[in-house]
């Protein structure tokens, strides 16, 4: 029979249709050309080593000079601007302002056909350290309200070039529906004078079902009232409230289960489309004892429909006990 699920630390509920479930390895799919069709180098690639003039300046890099290894630049078509200003526009009804803050590109690797799954452990290392960089100068910035590090693997996850790489946008505005995922963790804190991370992560490893790796400073698990197929959450064992706040030693642990993540769900299930963004508290709640910096995986192997749009609830066809359980049998 179907189930109702609710997330503690975000107050959503999603449906479990236990009725449509598919076994996991059903979810497996591959479309389009995979690493081993694509050259090392692309001449037309903006971010292949010698097209650096197609791109803006470097705004940091692992390597020296032109023997980069990881490389970060301005987006060329960014939905945000340091340029720009904050200053109102418009009446109650066309209120407006300048899109101010930042929008930056991340090249993972110098190698067009090696997908971020395939990074070794000390290249995932160095792309950790680049977010960490880029998000800590984008906090500094006082119009910069929230920063997000995201992934977008394939075209059905929002990529439009081939080329390994990420995206960090730091925004001047706290979008609504973040908002309402600050005020569930406060009124939990409140209640309970405890974080609701810290118990999630904690019924999590208690129980252990729904548990995909763990290190000294990371657990991943598939969330009790997962949204999507082989959602997976990475949570830090120790309580911060931001990313940008990690030590080096947190740092190595998040490259190291984040890679291993993301090759599970790229082995499992043959290179899915995939998204991942790095949740952290917005500036007014930076500190905050209610609040707990997290990663999200999201494997795209289901689209919303109408239901979806409707309600802003998801229905999940995957328990995710089974898709824990199928990828913790995958090696990293």
């Amino acid at each position: 029979m179907p189930e109702l699920r609710r997330n503690l630390a975000t107050g959503e509920w999603v449906v479990l249709a236990t009725e449509r479930a598919k076994r996991p390895e059903d979810f497996s799919r591959r479309e389009g050309p995979g690493p081993r069709d694509l050259p090392a180098r692309a001449e037309g690639c903006p971010f292949c080593p010698g097209n650096e003039s197609m791109t803006p300046p470097t705004l940091a890099q692992t390597g020296e000079g032109s023997a980069w290894r990881v490389r970060v630049v301005a987006n060329a078509y960014g939905a945000f601007s340091p340029a720009e200003d904050l200053s109102p526009r418009g009446d109650e009804y066309r209120r407006s302002m300048g899109a101010a803050g930042y929008h930056e590109v991340v090249i993972q690797t110098p190698r067009h056909n090696i997908p971020e799954p395939m990074l070794s452990p000390a290249e995932m290392h160095e792309v950790v350290l680049l977010y960490r960089e880029r998000h800590r100068f984008m906090e500094r910035d006082p119009r910069v309200e929230l920063v997000i590090p995201f992934k977008n693997h394939g075209r059905g996850a929002g990529t439009s070039l081939e080329h390994p790489h990420a995206q960090i946008a730091g925004v001047p505005i706290v979008p609504t529906h973040l908002v309402h995922r600050t005020e569930e963790p406060l009124a939990y804190y409140r209640e309970h004078r405890h974080c609701v991370f810290c118990r999630t992560l904690a019924e999590e490893l208690a129980g252990g079902e729904r548990v995909v790796a763990e290190n000294a400073s990371f657990a991943a698990f598939a969330p009790f009232a997962s949204a999507t197929p082989f959602e997976t959450w990475i949570v830090p064992r120790a309580h911060r409230a931001s990313f940008g706040e990690i030590g080096d030693a947190e740092a190595a642990d998040f490259s190291s289960i984040l890679r291993s993540v993301i090759r599970r769900i790229w082995t499992g299930l043959d290179n899915p489309d995939y998204n991942y963004v790095i949740r952290s508290s917005p500036r007014g709640c930076r500190g905050a004892a209610f609040l707990h910096w997290y990663a999200k995986v999201v494997p795209r192997l289901t689209q919303a429909a109408g239901f979806e749009i409707g309600t802003g609830m998801f229905i999940n066809i995957a328990r995710p006990e089974d898709s824990a359980a199928f990828l913790r049998k995958i090696g990293d």
